[in-house]
């Protein structure tokens, strides 16, 4: 009997190849998911500086003069409900506050998605003429 030359790839070599494309696939995949979610935590880390950076900005257009204490709300910027909790302080100058901003998703969380601090100065009186 004589062997005719064949074309094309041997069952083993169909198989291996299977398996490297599987395995390259999930790679893929995995890495695509890793993606999704880092997109998705700095969405939430920039929506929350957001959401901490209006609190500062609606404090000093207030014009008022805080208490030192602490206070907690929520805003609810991008259809999601985020917890805010600022904390105003003295300072050895008077005539300025220390205010701290911190923002969660969730209301429960140990850890704060932003964290703002600024310095608010005390209002002045207004100027008629």
């Amino acid at each position: 009997m004589t062997r005719r030359n064949q074309r094309g790839f041997t069952l083993l070599e169909v198989l291996v190849a299977l398996s490297i494309l599987a395995v390259a696939l999930g790679a893929l995949i995995q890495s695509g998911g890793q993606s999704a979610n880092t997109l998705s935590h700095l969405r939430d880390k920039t929506l929350a500086h957001w959401v901490a950076s209006n609190k500062a900005n609606e404090l000093q257009l207030a014009n008022a003069w805080p208490e030192n204490r602490t206070q907690k709300g929520e805003s609810e910027p991008a259809d999601l409900e985020w917890h805010w909790q600022m904390a105003v302080h003295p300072t050895a100058d008077r005539d300025l506050k220390r205010i701290e901003i911190e923002v969660r998703l969730n209301k429960e969380s140990d850890s704060s998605l932003a964290r703002v601090v600024t310095l608010l100065t005390r209002p002045t009186e207004k100027i008629t003429q």
